[in-house]
C-alpha cells in the first residue's frame, strides 16, 4: 500500500454512505455481521479478530471481553478497521434514545525519527452513525459523531507536524442518539506507517453504555455477534512509539431491504 501521508477521515463520505442506506432493520432481526480488515504491508493478513504479524509489524482485532484494535510496526505498515452493529431494545419503536461511547485512543512515536525526510504518519479514528427519522421507508436522517487522533509527514513538504517523541492520548467520549430498535453502527479504524523505521502504534478501544442522566429501564443493548461489549480497558503499557498513517473508504454502503415493521 502506497502511504503517501495521512488524511482525516472523509465525513461526507461517511455522511453519504449512511444516507445510501436503503433498509431499516428492525429489532426482532439479528443484527449485521460485524466487518474485520487487517493489513500489514499493503496486504490483507486477516479478515476475523486475532493476532497478526508480518516482520516487524503487528495488528489485533480483539472483541473479547470489548471491542478494540491495535496496530504496531517498525519499518512498515500497519493498518485494521472493524465495523460493528448496535441497537437500543425498547418496547417502542423509534424512540430516540442519547447512548455514550466512551473511547481510549492512543497514537505514538516516541521511538519513530519523526524530523527524517520520509513519509509516515498515524491515526486512530472512531466513529458513530444512527437513524434519525425513518418516514416508513429510506433513512431522512442520520446522526453521527467522531473522534479523530492524526499525525502525519505529508509529501512534498518539508514540515512536521509532530515533534519527535510525539505521543497522544485521549479519554474520548461520544454522545450519539439513536432510536430505539434501529441499527446503529461504530466504525474503529487505526493505522501507522513508517517505511524508514522506528516504532510506531495506534489503538482504540470503545465502550457504549446508556446516559448516565437517563433512566434506562426496560432498556438494553444489544450487539453483532461476536461483539462483547465490557468497560474500556486502559491502553496497553507497551504502547508508546509511534508513526504513520493510511485511509480508510466509505463505510455503511447500501444495504438489502428488510420487511416493514
Amino acid at each position: 500500500m502506497n502511504c503517501k501521508g495521512l488524511y482525516r477521515f472523509d465525513f461526507v463520505c461517511v455522511v453519504l454512505a449512511a444516507l445510501g442506506a436503503t433498509g431499516i432493520l428492525r429489532a426482532d432481526i439479528t443484527l449485521d455481521p460485524a466487518q474485520y480488515s487487517a493489513q500489514i504491508g499493503g496486504l490483507v493478513v486477516g479478515g476475523a479478530p486475532g493476532d497478526y504479524s508480518k516482520g516487524t509489524s503487528i495488528a489485533n482485532i480483539s472483541t473479547q471481553p470489548d471491542p478494540s484494535a491495535f496496530v504496531s510496526t517498525n519499518g512498515g505498515s500497519s493498518v485494521i478497521q472493524l465495523l460493528y452493529y448496535f441497537d437500543v431494545n425498547y418496547s417502542i419503536t423509534g424512540q430516540p434514545v442519547e447512548v455514550v461511547i466512551n473511547a481510549a485512543q492512543y497514537i505514538s512515536a516516541t521511538a519513530a525519527p519523526l524530523s527524517k525526510a520520509s513519509q509516515w504518519g498515524m491515526t486512530s479514528q472512531l466513529i458513530g452513525i444512527s437513524y434519525q427519522s425513518i418516514d416508513g421507508g429510506p433513512v431522512s436522517d442520520f446522526d453521527y459523531q467522531s473522534s479523530v487522533l492524526n499525525c502525519a509527514k505529508f509529501g512534498g513538504y518539508t514540515n512536521i507536524a509532530c515533534p519527535d517523541g510525539f505521543v497522544q492520548q485521549s479519554q474520548t467520549q461520544l454522545k450519539l442518539e439513536v432510536l430505539t430498535n434501529e441499527e446503529a453502527l461504530i466504525s474503529i479504524f487505526v493505522a501507522v506507517n513508517f517505511p524508514t523505521g522506528g516504532i510506531a502504534e495506534a489503538y482504540v478501544d470503545p465502550y457504549i453504555t446508556f446516559d448516565p442522566s437517563f433512566n434506562s429501564t426496560g432498556y438494553s443493548l444489544s450487539f453483532s455477534d461476536g461483539i462483547s461489549n465490557l468497560a474500556s480497558t486502559p491502553e496497553p503499557s507497551t504502547i508508546g512509539p509511534s508513526a504513520c498513517g493510511l485511509l480508510l473508504v466509505c463505510i455503511w454502503s447500501a444495504r438489502k431491504a428488510m420487511s416493514s415493521r
